[in-house]
């Protein structure tokens, strides 16, 4: 029971330092700011959603699967989220089924906002959208053509490290530098896609410069209920507590589980033989007597003691007279020890063992 307080004892401690140097950790480290509602970092958008609020337009965080959204849904609003999978914050890409929801939303007459600068895949050609490529990072964009949905914006200003080319078929060219274009707009069944390859255009370090609020407006506001997709950065309703945890979080929970397997495994597997440690001060009667010895010996009463036993023994012998042939034998051997000058430690052991049988002999 001792031994299993100490270990609960080292477990619990092992576990606090542990945690601690975690959370320590997690603290010093930056967090990394992603492109979410939720986000109040240099690349959140949550000055974007407080903004499109207060101006009465009907926004809403979308958190659950593409398939579910709503039917009264006029724009929806997917800003990049590869970041947030490289970080391990989101778990919630889009899959083929979101995919062919997009379409289906789209072809029906909403409107697609897309923000990345990654462009091209698979996913992207069942939608239409055209590749983008990386081009040499500037920070102003000009508009390229004046079109209705850029009233009131000239230009833009944010970091701009891809494009898209010149002259995409069906496509109205919107934003541009001199590498290509940064956003356009293409029909799509009844509605339309508007893409850009900056989504730190509508972010909180950028939204305030030059024409940034009055582009997010016009391309966000302006065609029915605004619904700003968040499960792909981890805000799932669907999620459990689990996913909810930071991923430092979640290595301490799965290291902490297995110290206590393996505590539980060494205090219930036997592994080797038990080893009983000897404990020096637990003493028997052998080694009172052989300590008493030595001690005789020492005070040079050796042959005292022994004779000592000889006489005593020779009393009890003689108020006997039916002494028989052990007790005679033990006698005598006794006898033979009490001649001897300075009798050993092993000789007065041998006499004090003679009187002891004696004395049951006479009894």
């Amino acid at each position: 029971m001792r031994r299993f307080r100490i270990e609960a004892v080292v477990l619990v401690l092992g576990s606090t330092i542990l945690l601690s140097a975690l959370l320590a950790r997690q603290a010093s480290v930056p967090r990394p700011s992603f492109y979410s509602t939720y986000d109040t970092g240099i690349n959140g958008y949550r000055a974007l959603y407080e903004v499109l609020h207060k101006e009465g337009v009907s926004v809403t965080r979308f958190r659950q699967r593409l398939a579910f959204l709503p039917a009264e849904t006029g724009t929806l609003f997917i800003s990049s989220f590869q970041a947030d999978v490289n970080a391990g914050a989101s778990l919630h890409p889009l899959t083929n089924a979101d995919i062919i929801a997009l379409k289906h939303f789209v072809i029906a007459g909403g409107r697609l906002v897309v923000a990345d600068p990654a462009n091209g895949g698979a996913a992207d050609a069942v939608i239409g959208l055209p590749a983008s490529h990386l081009s040499s990072p500037v920070s102003t964009g000009r508009v390229v053509l004046s079109v209705p949905i850029m009233r009131g914006v000239s230009q833009i200003v944010a970091p701009i490290r891809a494009t898209f080319p010149f002259g995409v078929a069906k496509a109205t060219p919107l934003l541009g530098t001199e590498d290509g274009l940064i956003g356009m707009s293409y029909p799509f069944g009844r509605g339309e896609i508007i893409a850009f390859t900056a989504p730190g255009i509508f972010s909180n370090g950028w939204l305030g410069k030059s024409d940034n609020a009055r582009l997010a407006f016009n391309v966000l506001a302006t065609h029915g209920p605004l619904f700003i997709d968040e499960r792909v950065h981890g805000y799932a309703e669907d999620q459990s507590m689990w996913h909810v945890l930071p991923v430092p979080d979640r290595t301490a929970i799965w290291l902490l589980g297995i110290i206590v397997l393996l505590w539980l495994i060494g205090g219930n597997i036997r592994f080797a033989p038990p080893y009983d440690i000897a404990v020096p001060d637990e003493r028997d009667s052998t080694a009172f007597v052989d300590g008493f010895s030595a001690l005789i010996c020492r005070a040079r009463a050796s042959r005292i003691t022994v004779l000592a036993y000889c006489e005593d023994a020779h009393r009890r012998a003689a108020r006997r007279s039916d002494r028989n042939t052990s007790a005679r034998a033990l006698l005598a051997d006794l006898d033979r020890l009490g001649l001897l000058s300075r009798p050993t430690e092993a000789q007065i052991l041998r006499a004090a063992n003679l009187y002891a049988r004696l004395r049951k002999e006479l009894t």
